[in-house]
């Protein structure tokens, strides 16, 4: 099962050394530049077993996100290029069928449920950064290196939100929405509390002048 694999590489592997073997490192502050992005000064961290980037404003992840952003891959498979690294044996074979997990009611309620208010927040927040690109774009190119929080993280995660994990859940199956779930519920929360900031500190919109 997905969730397997996830779940054991992410229990045996250290996100930070996994950073390390990429040629990241740290001061004596414990930040270094993001591989990401153009990282003038370090906003780059690591935190329990999760690493941050606050200059890409919410990008974070686990060790897997790490490697699978890092070399284009999908999450799948980065966590098996992990587990192959690592030696970390990994049995992927079905345990009990899904359909033992569909029988439980509550349990497919409580995923159905999840899955429609993680479809409601995520197509809310992607409606927010199309508003966002528009409202807080630089106005010159000279602003482009001040650009306004909000404006950048609507460059890197608008199309992410809507092109990716929308659809993924619009178009999944059970097991898809499952596997959904598994792998990607801790951002999820990151972009519910990304929205929720955004909305508790409002701010007036700067309207383009004509």
């Amino acid at each position: 099962m997905m969730g397997n694999i996830f779940d054991t590489v992410k229990a045996e592997v250290q996100v930070v050394d996994v950073i390390n073997d990429y040629g990241v490192t740290f001061d004596r502050h414990g930040k270094g530049k993001c591989p990401f992005h153009n990282d003038k000064t370090p906003s780059f961290s690591v935190k329990g077993n999760r690493w941050h980037c606050f200059g890409a404003y919410i990008e974070g992840g686990d060790a897997i996100d790490f490697v699978a952003k890092m070399e284009n891959i999908t999450p799948l498979e980065a966590a098996q290029q992990l587990a192959q690294h690592y030696g970390i044996y990994v049995d992927e074979k079905k345990p009990t069928d899904i359909s033992q997990y569909q029988k439980d009611k509550r349990l497919v309620t409580a995923l159905e449920n999840w899955v429609k208010w993680a479809q409601q927040i995520l197509a809310d927040t992607f409606r927010l950064m199309n508003d966002d690109m528009v409202n807080y774009a630089p106005k010159t190119p000279d602003e482009l290196s001040q650009a306004h929080p909000r404006f950048i993280a609507a460059c890197h995660l608008r199309d992410y939100i809507g092109c990716y994990l929308l659809d993924e859940l619009i178009f999944a199956d059970f097991v898809g929405k499952l596997a959904f779930y598994n792998e990607l519920e801790s951002e999820v929360d990151m972009i519910v509390n990304y929205y929720r900031q955004c909305i508790i500190h409002e701010e007036p919109v700067r309207h383009k002048t004509a």
